[in-house]
């Protein structure tokens, strides 16, 4: 009996290790962002220069670590350009949203059919008219140019199986714009 359960559970726990990842790192995320030393090393980035602004455009991504992005930003826009502050940190940024969108299309995609499937539920088929596919990239690209977390719009892309290609190009496009218009602002 006892095998048999802990055979069931590795199953389980392979077959849905992205989404146990996924659980794993929001707790992991809400722990440090919670955190008095964390806040303090995030700070220090504001005295980093681009290399600060690499790490803030690489925080923008992610819903837990905008509100301190946005914040080292403002403070770098105070001695940096604009533009030059958006290019570098808009770098950090399309490699935060090519994990996710990575992470989503090859594998929690697939995990969550798994899930369904094993849980028995029946969802109605989600509607995929043709315009869906040449709404997604503006929808996104919205999404990422805002400070609204990007693990939706790099979710969208990857479930839509948005080329690589395209999509990094889009991150960035939209990451420069709107960390450009943070920096802009916070500059004047």
């Amino acid at each position: 009996m006892g095998n048999r359960f802990f055979g069931r559970l590795l199953k389980y726990e392979w077959r849905y290790h992205n989404i146990i990842l996924l659980l794993i790192s929001v707790v992991l995320a809400w722990s440090m962002v919670s955190s008095a030393e964390f806040a303090a090393q995030v700070a220090s980035l504001g005295s980093m220069g681009y290399i600060g602004a690499f790490f803030a455009g690489a925080m923008f991504s992610y819903g837990l670590t905008t509100p301190l992005s946005i914040a080292i930003v403002v403070l770098l826009a105070e001695n940096l350009s604009p533009l030059a502050l958006a290019a570098i940190a808009a770098c950090g940024a399309v490699i935060s949203d090519y994990i996710i969108f990575r992470f989503v299309r090859d594998g929690l995609s697939k995990e969550f059919g798994f899930l369904v499937h094993d849980l028995h539920l029946h969802l109605p088929p989600f509607p995929k008219p043709k315009w869906w596919k040449k709404f997604v990239p503006i929808l996104a690209g919205f999404i990422i140019a805002s400070p609204l977390p990007d693990e939706l719009a790099s979710a969208l892309f990857g479930a839509v199986h948005f080329k690589t290609s395209k999509f990094l190009v889009y991150s960035y496009f939209f990451n420069l714009l709107g960390i450009f218009v943070i920096a802009y602002l916070s500059a004047g």
